[in-house]
């Protein structure tokens, strides 16, 4: 028995829904701030620390789709509560580990738990509405949650890292998971299941396998020497991994993502969007993190005060991002937040070792809003080149996409230093890094444009409709 009526207790467990889609967002980039403390703890180069920051992405992708598989075999509010334990779990071993490799494996689990934090949420808050009610202002509320979540990342993590060191991040992550446990355990809402589907084992194998093997190609390969048989191995299997896959993926009844939609220009246009935002965005929070932290010595409360203002700005021009392409067309908004993302990323290559910390948050600030103008508007464009009943497989491929890209980014511009935080050679792989990431970003923003604007009633909805 609990002292809570059934009404307060469906409340509460409303709030458990929405702060584990919370707790999933927030570790996403809330370490950034904890690799130096670690570096201090076990001592480890730049590569170690791309596998500490880039597996959690990758592994939260990679069984995104599974996720709510499983949710809709045994049940979303199970499966929500099960992953939660683990990942709670999974927190508490990251903060006791004895050494990096351990870290970086409970960070694998806690990744892949997280999953479900972030698939099962907005099923379960949208099922939850009585018939015929307008689902908007609960999607709505969802994406607020998660752009206070990635806003708020910089500051917790710099406060938790500076008062209570790296453990200290996770002892808070497993503080919410069980604050979600106890309010999700309250919700006297009965099970809710979706459509059984069978559940993929080939499809899932393959594509971690795939997407582990090629990341560890990327990030170790310039450690271990690009034509080192480990790495060109890994290419080769990784790479092999990947168009098995595809294959399966083409043949079998119930895939995981729909290979015929990669046939699709908006669809293509959509993931293209999704690649390039996710993979400067990771690569670039990793570089201006060490640069802050051990070339600028800031601390950790300071260096998250500076990277700040790329989440504000992203969270006040994602708000604004509908509106913006409704007023101005599609293809313009898709042009002005790649120009404001390659403006803001030219400005960081300009920077040297003495640069300081509020330039790193200007540069960071503008690319923040490209990126915010883009994401949603982008986003639709890709379910909408899909039937409704699709829309699940969907957004697993956009959600593959922004792992894959993410950890890519990680890894190829946190490789162009030379896996290293010593401040010379540091600071030469610098601007060739911010070079790369603008390079492809320009030349992403271009082919976007460039495809939107071929067949204006091909555009998302978005644009079509009144300002």
């Amino acid at each position: 028995m609990t002292p809570f009526g059934p009404r307060v207790r469906a409340k509460l467990g409303g709030f458990g829904t929405y702060l584990a889609f919370f707790v999933a967002l927030l570790n996403v980039s809330v370490m950034y701030l904890a690799v130096p403390k670690v570096v201090d703890a076990f001592g480890a180069d730049l590569s170690l620390q791309q596998w500490f920051i880039g597996i959690y992405p990758l592994m939260q992708g990679g069984f995104m789709l599974a996720a709510g598989t499983i949710g809709d075999l045994f049940g979303r509010r199970r499966t929500l509560i099960g992953a939660t334990a683990i990942f709670a779990l999974a927190s508490i071993a990251s903060a006791i580990a004895p050494n990096l490799t351990f870290l970086i494996l409970a960070r694998g689990v806690e990744g892949l738990s997280s999953a479900a934090l972030l698939a099962l949420p907005p099923a379960m808050l949208v099922a939850l509405l009585p018939h015929g009610i307008d689902e908007g202002p609960t999607i709505k509320r969802i994406g607020v949650w998660g752009g206070v979540a990635g806003g708020l990342a910089p500051v917790i993590g710099g406060v938790v890292v500076n008062w209570f060191s790296w453990p200290g991040v996770f002892w808070m992550s497993a503080l919410l998971a069980i604050a979600v446990l106890i309010f999700v355990g309250l919700d006297p809402i009965a099970e809710k299941r979706g459509q059984p589907k069978k559940f993929d084992v080939v499809g899932q194998v393959l594509s971690v396998a795939a997407f582990l093997l090629l990341s560890y190609a990327l990030i170790d390969g310039d450690a271990q020497g690009w034509a080192s048989p480990q790495i060109v191995a890994a290419f080769a299997i990784g790479g092999a991994a990947l168009w098995a896959f595809l294959a399966v993926e083409a043949r079998i009844a119930h895939p995981m993502v729909h290979v015929a939609y990669f046939k699709h220009r908006k669809f293509n246009v959509s993931l293209a969007i999704i690649a390039v935002v996710n993979f400067a965005w990771y690569g670039l929070f990793l570089l201006c993190s060490v640069f802050l932290q051990e070339i600028r010595h800031e601390g950790p409360f300071w260096a998250g005060i500076f990277l700040l203002p790329c989440n504000v700005t992203f969270f006040v021009a994602n708000l604004a991002s509908v509106w913006f392409a409704r007023r101005f067309g599609f293809a313009q908004a898709m042009a002005v937040s790649f120009l404001l993302t390659l403006i803001g990323i030219t400005w960081l290559a300009t920077l040297h070792a003495s640069s300081l910390g509020w330039q790193i948050g200007a540069g960071l600030a503008l690319a923040g809003a490209g990126w915010g103008l883009v994401v949603t508007p982008g986003t639709a464009l890709g379910m909408e080149a899909v039937p409704a009943k699709d829309e699940g497989f969907a957004s697993a491929t956009q959600a593959l996409v922004r792992a894959l890209f993410g950890v890519f980014g990680v890894a190829l511009l946190g490789s162009i230093p030379g896996n290293s935080v010593e401040i010379g050679t540091f600071m030469r792989g610098w601007p060739i890094a911010m070079l790369v990431a603008g390079g492809l970003t320009a030349a992403f923003g271009i082919v976007v444009v460039l495809a939107v604007r071929r067949r204006d009633a091909d555009l998302p909805v978005l644009e079509r409709g009144s300002a």
